[in-house]
């Protein structure tokens, strides 16, 4: 169960104890001091709020989305840990706001509480400045620091889980259309991108990949990485991918378009349209003598030997 939040608008504070409000309150100069003298230094804060000034330094990044996420997630609780500042957001300890019931009827803080309210906020301002501007919606209702980092990482979680279900399937449906290399750089962008949310990819399964999307002229290479009792490495399989497009780019022919267009066989419609376009005149006469001299048919071996005895 969440602990319970307190509001910070619209209520009027707990009354801190003497103790407490002694020594957060400034020091004043002494109303002696000659003219002359120096202007005093500024109070100092207490020892505990002084490690926020170093702190804010710590972090570099700004969390812009699922980009840098994972980055920012570990700098803020590497930083929070080296501090002890980890209660507050990872395993957040809240101490009882009341030392004892009279003091919850006057409302009066114990002092417990009101340290760790101090860190708490000051938590809390150093997280809100680690995120960038187009998170603010998501956190408007977060008044605690604890409060901010769960609402963060529960917001990038379901993004993560949405990206990772499109990269999935854009990994089990992407398809060799170009050159190999320009095929497998694509590939390695969805691999990188899943690593990057927290979903890495096996080997086994990169190599899977790769050969579920090539086209049927790698169908011997595919079946041979397969088939093998133990799976090579996926450096190994790239080389041979490589030689394989090499193999077909070297014994690939050039067809002319013609070529390509689908046979039609010829229909009856087809012989009438010759017909009809045939110049007028008589009918062929399959058994008429052929002028030329490489005829094989008998009429013309005749026509021939009649005009050599006419000649005799």
């Amino acid at each position: 169960m969440a602990p319970k939040r307190r509001q910070q608008h619209g209520k009027k504070k707990g009354k801190p104890s003497t103790a407490s409000a002694s020594t957060s309150a400034p020091a004043q100069a002494p109303a002696t001091a000659p003219a002359s003298a120096p202007a005093s230094a500024p109070a100092q804060a207490p020892a505990s709020a002084t490690w926020p000034v170093t702190l804010l330094n710590l972090l570099p990044i700004k969390l812009k989305g699922l980009e840098n996420y994972r980055l920012w997630k570990e700098q803020v609780r590497i930083i929070t840990m080296s501090f002890n500042m980890e209660r507050f957001v990872v395993k957040f300890l809240i101490p009882e706001e009341y030392a004892n019931e009279s003091d919850r009827k006057n409302d009066i803080l114990s002092k417990e509480y009101q340290e760790w309210l101090i860190q708490d906020q000051i938590l809390y301002s150093w997280l809100l400045s680690s995120l960038s501007e187009e998170l603010f919606p998501i956190i408007a209702r977060c008044i605690h620091s604890w409060e901010i980092w769960n609402t963060v990482n529960e917001y990038m979680v379901s993004e993560l889980q949405s990206r990772v279900t499109e990269l999935r399937a854009e990994l089990s449906t992407i398809k060799k259309t170009g050159f190999l290399a320009e095929y497998l750089e694509r590939i390695q962008v969805i691999v990188d991108s899943l690593d990057d949310a927290g979903d890495p990819v096996s080997e086994k399964e990169h190599i899977e990949a790769i050969l579920a999307g090539l086209p049927e002229q790698y169908n011997d290479c595919a079946t041979v990485i397969r088939g093998r009792n133990n799976p090579p490495p996926l450096t190994n399989v790239v080389s041979l991918l490589s030689i394989q497009e090499a193999q077909i780019e070297q014994f690939n022919i050039v067809v002319p378009v013609e070529c390509l267009m689908p046979f039609k066989p010829p229909t009856a419609a087809d012989s009438t349209d010759h017909d009809s376009e045939r110049p007028p005149g008589p009918p062929a006469d399959d058994n008429a003598p052929s002028s030329s001299p490489n005829c094989p048919s008998d009429a013309g071996r005749k026509s021939r030997s009649r005009r050599r005895s006419g000649r005799r």
